[in-house]
């Protein structure tokens, strides 16, 4: 049971990465607005941001270096 339950929160984990990371792109121009003023390029920490996050989400699904994608 506690396998069942641990194989079902990962994947939970990564929809939820893989969500936040497809609203990265739909909404890059707000979420431009929340890089501090500092750091040039803004856009492309966005996208970086979200290839990263969908990257990582499919490397769980798959279970192709779940390790660097956040699970132990």
């Amino acid at each position: 049971m506690k396998q069942i339950i641990s194989r079902i929160s990962t994947y939970i984990y990564a929809t939820v990465m893989f969500v936040f990371g497809i609203q990265h792109f739909m909404y890059a121009d707000f979420v431009a607005t929340l890089v501090p003023g500092w750091i040039p390029f803004h856009l492309f920490w966005v996208y970086l941001t979200a290839v990263g996050l969908l990257a990582a989400a499919v490397s769980i699904y798959v279970n192709l270096y779940a390790q660097w994608g956040g699970v132990y």
